[in-house]
């Protein structure tokens, strides 16, 4: 029976291929023609988009010689089914497929569908000229207003409508944003050389992110226009597959471009190898939420002679191996973020990536540190990204930083922060104290030492040990290279930002170093008045550094990297807990300041009234002599 259906169906729709087609309405100047793969927006509201799937009669349809478009929606809450209909009798008849199978489809009938907009119409409407007619005439918004609370309609007042203008000149620009306003076609005649391609020669970067461009030929048609374009962005456009047919005219396309931004363009990295002739300038290229996992099928890359930067962020890299084949450029920046790289295997200093500067690495599921360690071989190395990886989401974020200080010699901005000396020395000094209790805490069978062991654990073991040879280790009260208890004292300011503690002034302490958060909050609460389980802990080594936790109270102040001269401030442990420790720590940062502000203008405040009061005792004071100088 099944099968019968099926025939039944397959030949119900050869039938109605067969039939004749009403032929469709034009779309808009500059097309000649629907076609599969096109993008489109619905026409009753604009900000909804979708991709041209199928194009032809429905079996469901009143008349049969009805030509509709099958569409699939990016906001697949849209759609009404997964490009499919089914007859009265039950058969079902698939036109088009979804991604995912998922009912994310419509049909609709073409004056239902909007194709787009000219390049060259959008920038008449972006960029106006002094002569078009007023948005606010008389600085007054004529069809807008807004209603009072007595119900009375008040003018909508714009000043400064033609200063704008002044700036909005499209002769005196040279940067061009055009982002999501449906733009699918260049829009002009190839063979007319007219005034509008001289004023387009001027222009260095053009934005054209979120448009509804959809093959290459029409993004060659467009970059042939703007002569002296250096900056391209075409990001959120499926554009997908560079066909050959586009080459020729990509060929002369891109002549002066150095950075090319193909964000979440559905494209793979052949088409990039495709493109690689069409752009002998290129030094930037941001290529993330693609597919780069032809990489793999690669032995050696060619090409891409001037290019210096890379982002190949959410672009399914499975392996090390397939970013090893990227060693042969001369690349100063590489970001592989939200990848699928689990370890990196020992690097060859004199051939691997040899000249890479800054690295991202984020969202990679990196289990060992010894992946983390071969990045101190990459000489040129200074700026790392290296968060949301299962060795650094088991450590509090303040650890996990000093943990990466101390193993990468060379970096000096971690994690979009800058890292002073200042906080190298102390994060290397805490970093070698952990090794050396790891040391003395491992057991150690006779006529056998753990130090091999720890110097492959920790390749920085033996060169830290002589950079900071008077490093203190306590051990039941006894320091490992024997100094004085006095040598370990940390002099900290501490600072009550709590809301029920801003009446109290700051107070220097000199601390051990092996005191832990618990007894600090217990000596907090004598001092500030707060409750150890209502404390909330940070410190910062200065005014520009972010906000560190210190959220494990069974920890020292060296654990932390806390050192002499910090800044440690109690407050309200009262937040609600956040999905990460990024978000805590940006959530954690922002409360920080907002509070810190708080206090100092309390502060300020309370010193004025000090300064009043201390005016207004000497002035009573002086009143009450002359007093006793008239009885006399």
């Amino acid at each position: 029976m099944e099968n019968k259906q099926t025939h039944a169906a397959e030949q119900l729709v050869t039938d109605m291929h067969s039939t004749e087609i009403k032929e469709l309405k034009q779309p808009k100047k500059g097309f000649n023609y629907w076609y599969i793969g096109q993008r489109i927006r619905d026409t009753s509201d604009l900000q909804f988009k979708a991709t041209i799937r199928y194009i032809g009669p429905v079996a469901t349809s009143e008349k049969k010689d009805t030509t509709w478009i099958g569409v699939e929606w990016d906001d697949s809450s849209r759609g009404k089914h997964n490009g499919s209909v089914t007859l009265e009798d039950g058969t079902l008849i698939q036109y088009f497929e979804t991604n995912g199978g998922i009912n994310s489809a419509s049909f609709l009938k073409p004056s239902k569908v909007d194709p787009g907009i000219a390049v060259s119409e959008a920038l008449k409407t972006r960029y106006v000229t002094l002569d078009a007619p007023q948005i606010a005439p008389g600085n007054v918004f004529a069809e807008h207003h807004a209603n009072t609370v007595r119900g009375r309609a008040k003018p909508i007042e714009f000043f400064g409508e033609m200063k704008i203008r002044m700036h909005q000149q499209i002769s005196d620009l040279k940067q061009v944003a055009l982002r999501d306003m449906g733009i699918s076609f260049a829009g002009w005649d190839e063979d007319n050389e007219d005034t509008e391609v001289e004023e387009l020669g001027q222009y260095e970067s053009l934005d054209l992110q979120r448009n509804l461009l959809s093959n290459w030929e029409e993004v060659g048609r467009i970059t042939k226009r703007f002569h002296a374009l250096q900056v391209l962005d075409l990001s959120a456009n499926k554009l997908g597959q560079v066909l050959p047919s586009a080459f020729p005219i990509l060929r002369d396309g891109f002549p002066s471009v150095h950075t090319l931004v193909l964000g979440f363009c559905e494209l793979s990295w052949n088409d990039i190898l495709v493109l690689e002739p069409c752009l002998p300038n290129l030094e930037e290229l941001c290529f993330p939420g693609n597919d780069a996992s032809a990489l793999k099928q690669q032995a050696e890359l060619t090409g891409f002679r001037k290019l210096v930067a890379l982002d190949l962020s959410e672009c399914k890299i499975s392996s090390w191996e397939e970013v090893q084949v990227l060693s042969s450029l001369q690349l100063r920046s590489l970001s592989l973020n939200h990848n699928s790289i689990t370890e990196i295997p020992p690097l060859q200093t004199d051939h691997d990536f040899c000249k890479l500067e800054v690295l991202g690495m984020s969202g990679n599921p990196i289990d060992s540190w010894h992946s983390v360690d071969q990045l101190a071989f990459l000489q040129q190395l200074h700026t790392l990204r290296l968060t949301s990886t299962p060795i650094t989401n088991k450590l509090g974020p303040s650890e996990a930083r000093l943990t990466l200080i101390g193993r990468l010699p060379k970096i000096q901005h971690l994690n979009g922060s800058a890292v002073s000396p200042r906080e190298r020395s102390e994060a290397e000094k805490t970093y070698l104290r952990r090794i050396l209790l790891q040391q003395k805490a491992s057991p150690q069978n006779e006529g056998d030492s753990t130090t091999g062991t720890i110097a492959q654990l920790h390749p920085r073991f033996d060169e830290l040990k002589k950079m900071y040879a008077d490093t203190q280790v306590t051990f039941g009260g006894h320091t490992s290279s024997g100094g004085s208890l006095q040598d370990s004292l940390l002099t900290l300011t501490l600072h009550p930002i709590a809301a029920s503690a801003t009446s109290y002034d700051p107070v220097v302490k000199k601390l051990p170093s092996t005191l832990t958060i618990l007894k600090l909050k217990q000596m907090c609460k004598r001092l500030f008045g707060v409750e150890p389980l209502q404390q909330s802990a940070f410190f910062r080594s200065d005014r520009t550094s972010p906000p560190t936790p210190l959220d494990d109270d069974y920890q020292t102040l060296n654990f932390f990297g806390v050192f002499d001269g910090c800044d440690v401030f109690i407050n309200d442990s009262e937040q609600s807990k956040l999905p990460n420790d990024q978000q805590r720590m940006q959530e954690n940062e922002k409360v920080f300041n907002e509070q810190l502000g708080h206090v100092s203008f309390l502060e300020n405040v309370r010193r004025q009234q000090i300064s009043l009061e201390s005016q207004g005792a000497q002035m009573a004071a002086i009143s009450s002599q002359g007093n006793v100088e008239k009885l006399l």
